[in-house]
């Protein structure tokens, strides 16, 4: 969402705009147009362990490197932005060495806080990246910091560009009507999301409002122990875990929920929080990582300790009983966002740090 929302106002900017990223085989697809911009898919992937993913890997790097290369010469990039530092980082060196072209290096999450935990590889490929970078964003200032840990030096070179929204998306859609007054929670169904504590809270919740339904829209890995934990909550009429939903549908539940609930273990910064706030809602969220630099404790929002069911469900009950005050955050979050998250914002942020780049390279050569 966030690379192709970033295209799409480089390109209505006037700016050339080619996108590669990796193919795979739900979308096998080596070159199509979105929104007028270019996506070239190919292989970005790494060596395994074994010997049958190490030949796997030969063979198709063999096969789509070369492509690659062929890209990159023919449309002759300023500067090449590599977001998300996956696999993608290796193949962004390889062309940032090769090109001797300016590199901005994204990080939004995983990259930092799972993927170098994976193996000695991808921690090495991180800190290659930042250390080769001209210039690092991350979608928070605590991101950023997290980042230190592999590249001190990106402190010198870094900013934080947060994320965006689409405001007229939110505009054209009517609120969703459930059969009952229901609080939102979006995210993939993972650990670190902290679902099972949301569901631990409501039931505490329940006890002062009952006539209360919770609403997780998403997917993963954790919804067979979420639907378990429900069952063994006595939950299953009062929580609906409506999996994944399509986007319009998606606004329409933003729009219709009492408020918005992030029950996050680990959250770089919450898109969803910018989305929740679009739709003008009040939010309830923990105070992780990123999050407090844009849910703003009695402003916009709830903040609660992470991994504690009943300081959530206080933070739950104080809104629920309060339909002014989360009238009152819900106008503030739709102006913060106004102000500084909506994608023309964001992409002005970026320009800034691409001009800045390159007026740097221009100095070097």
């Amino acid at each position: 969402m966030v690379v192709h929302n970033l295209a799409r106002g480089l390109s209505d900017g006037g700016h050339q705009v080619t996108v590669i990223c990796s193919r795979t085989s739900e979308n096998p697809r080596t070159l199509e147009f979105m929104d007028g911009i270019e996506v070239n898919r190919v292989y970005l992937g790494l060596p395994g362990r074994t010997l049958k993913s190490f030949l796997a890997f030969f063979v198709f790097f063999s096969l789509d490197f070369p492509r690659l290369i062929g890209t990159v010469r023919a449309r002759k990039p300023d500067l090449i932005n590599l977001h998300f530092v996956d696999s993608a980082g290796f193949y962004g060196l390889l062309l940032n060495r090769l090109f001797a072209i300016p590199l901005v290096v994204s990080v939004h999450g995983n990259d930092v806080h799972k993927f170098p935990k994976e193996s000695r590889f991808q921690r090495w490929i991180l800190r290659s990246v930042l250390r080769r970078a001209e210039f690092v964003t991350g979608c928070s200032q605590s991101l950023l910091k997290d980042a230190l840990e592999f590249e001190p030096n990106i402190e010198k070179k870094s900013s934080a560009t947060g994320n965006g929204v689409d405001l007229a998306e939110f505009d054209l859609k009517a609120p969703f009507q459930g059969e009952k007054p229901y609080i939102l929670a979006v995210g993939r169904l993972e650990h670190k999301k902290g679902f099972d504590i949301l569901l631990e809270a409501h039931k505490i919740v329940l006890e002062r409002f009952p006539n209360l339904d919770l609403m997780i829209a998403g997917e993963g890995v954790e919804c067979p122990r979420l639907e378990d934990v429900v069952k063994r909550l006595n939950l299953s009429d009062e929580v609906k875990l409506v999996g994944k939903v399509e986007r319009g549908r998606l606004i329409e539940l933003f729009k219709g929920c009492d408020f918005f609930v992030l029950p996050s273990r680990i959250e770089p910064l919450g898109i969803v929080n910018l989305e929740a706030m679009a739709a003008g809602k009040a939010i309830v969220a923990t105070r992780v990582n990123g999050v407090p630099e844009i849910v703003i404790d009695g402003v916009n929002g709830v903040l609660v300790e992470p991994e504690n069911p009943w300081a959530l469900a206080e933070g739950i009950v104080h809104l629920l009983e309060d339909g002014d005050l989360r009238e009152k955050m819900g106008r503030a979050g739709k102006e913060l966002v106004e102000r500084k998250y909506t994608w023309n914002r964001i992409t002005e942020g970026y320009l800034d740090v691409f001009k800045e780049t390159l007026d740097k390279a221009a100095l070097t050569r």
